[in-house]
């Protein structure tokens, strides 16, 4: 049935095929068959992890066949472009358990192997009826088509894969969240009060494979550059929220799986209409692939928030302008409530002393240590008066002066006493911004039992200044005890010669 094709051989009895450059008997289509579907994906697995599907995306086909025996086997045709892919869709079919065969029309050869080095020739042509027939070894094998199944079903219809080993530590980059709608201004509130900056479109995914055609319900979209861990281990924990990662284009697979096929080598299957235009979300908890018609027009969640960006109040859902989903969209408004910033002893290590309240009591004491303080100390402090006493300040750190109620800093301008912290446990950033402590003010607050007091910065004076009392300098005239020589007669000065021994003969004698 088949014969091996010889060197420099230029007549053949398989219809459409001709020897390329190397002389490789080759047909203008290539063809494998498997036995099961699970080998189709195994065989799709392999090829994608190693090249892009736009090799044998021309034409490429996913079809079902009756065979002998009414035996059902699939069969994947292509458009050949080169003997090189044939060796490699020939290498990957035989790992699967399949055949590779070239050809064209509906009679396909089996492919060269390493007894047929250039290829296989027919003996003859068989008339059997069927639209594929597939000539190997030891015979034809005529397979009637039953039905086609489109690659970007294959793909939407696998079951995403767990990745083994531990979750990664610390900040995790490039994360998209899937929030119900009912949680959306939880979520927004805790992005907010966190410091995370996020982008969110409200979208109604659709269910792929859905037989009644109806809708999901509308989910909150937010892509988040960096999610810390302990935010990112609260959302995985909580019901109504999923993670999801980008690993190509248009595909968000949930975060710790992944798809059987590398989707970034599936991306020209996707580029055609409808699927151009499309996001498709994988979720492994739902089981199921939701569709986004269109790219999501991502805003700044913080657009999202409506009224006074503070503490006082839970950002509400709100509707941007600039969205036109999310113009469309109904969030409920919830009611504001206040949160009381108070201090409460801190169970964390001590923060560095940068300030201290020194009683009118203790001031003659300050003034006796002014002469024991350093340098730096003394010329870096700056001090206010305040009905409570002193109040001395330094940036750098205030550990040399232990005198009065010390106070360290837990948020950016913002004092409290030494051993104390501010709840609730709001990043420092968003309590400075709620305290109001920007530009030249300091937040001061003096006790759990009084309100914070704010101070000045421009108000201070240096303490190396202000410390230095009033010195009278008492003025003085020359004394009249010392004598003035009279410079009103003139001076003579005589240059005589001394000779050539002048002090000869003046040896141990007192000089007048």
């Amino acid at each position: 049935m088949l014969e091996p094709v010889s060197l420099h051989q230029t007549r053949f009895n398989a219809p459409g095929v001709q020897p390329d450059s190397r002389g490789i008997l080759l047909g203008r289509q290539g063809v494998v068959l498997l036995a099961s579907i699970d080998r189709v994906v195994g065989f799709f697995r392999l090829f994608c992890d190693e090249t892009s599907l736009e090799d044998i995306h021309s034409r490429l086909k996913i079809e079902q066949v009756r065979g002998a025996l009414d035996a059902r086997q699939f069969v994947i045709s292509f458009q050949v472009g080169s003997s090189y892919l044939m060796d490699r869709v020939s290498r990957i079919a035989a790992t699967v358990g399949g055949a590779a065969f070239t050809g064209s029309g509906k009679h396909f050869i089996l492919y060269r192997d390493r007894y047929a080095p250039l290829g296989y020739d027919l003996a003859g042509l068989e008339t059997a009826s069927g639209d594929y027939l597939l000539y190997g070894k030891t015979g034809a094998l005529s397979c009637s088509r039953v039905k086609e199944i489109p690659f970007t079903q294959l793909v939407l219809s696998l079951e995403l894969l767990a990745v083994p080993g531990l979750p990664p530590r610390g900040v995790e980059r490039d994360l998209w969240l899937l929030v119900r709608e009912g949680l959306a201004e939880s979520v927004l509130g805790y992005l907010w009060r966190s410091a995370v900056p996020a982008e969110a479109a409200l979208v109604e995914p659709q269910e792929k494979g859905s037989f009644s055609g109806a809708t999901s319900p509308k989910w909150l979209l937010l892509h988040v550059p960096e999610l810390p861990e302990r935010v990112r281990a609260l959302f995985s924990a909580m019901p109504g929220v999923e993670i999801f990662t980008q690993q190509a284009p248009r595909f968000l697979v949930q975060r710790g799986h992944r798809h059987p096929l590398r989707l970034a080598a599936c991306g020209a299957a996707f580029g055609e209409p409808p699927e151009r235009d499309r996001t498709y979300i994988f979720s492994a908890t739902r089981k199921s692939v939701d569709v986004i018609e269109g790219v999501p027009a991502l805003v700044p969640s913080g657009d999202l928030l409506r009224g006074e960006q503070s503490l006082t109040r839970t950002p509400v859902g709100a509707l941007a302008a600039s969205n036109a989903a999310l113009v469309s969209s109904s969030f409920r408004p919830a009611q504001p409530y206040s949160v009381a910033v108070k201090l409460e002893p801190s169970q964390g290590l001590p923060l560095a002393q940068v300030a201290t309240l020194v009683p009118w009591s203790q001031v003659d004491w300050l003034k006796r240590l002014v002469y024991l303080l350093p340098a730096p100390l003394l010329g870096g402090a700056m001090v206010m008066a305040l009905d409570e006493g002193l109040f001395v300040w330094r940036r750098e750190g205030i550990e040399g002066l232990p005198l009065g109620k010390l106070f360290a800093e837990v948020a950016p301008r913002v004092l409290a006493p030494l051993g104390f912290g501010l709840s609730p446990h709001a990043p420092p950033q968003v309590l400075s911004d709620y305290l109001g402590a920007r530009d030249s003010k300091l937040i001061i607050f003096l006790s759990a039992m009084a309100p914070p007091v704010a101070l000045d910065e421009t108000e201070f004076e240096p303490l190396g200044r202000r410390v230095l009392a009033n010195l009278e300098v008492a003025a003085r005239s020359p004394d009249s005890r010392l004598i003035v020589p009279d410079r009103s007669e003139p001076s003579t000065v005589i240059n005589d010669s001394a000779g050539i021994f002048p002090l000869w003969g003046m040896r141990g004698s007192k000089l007048t």
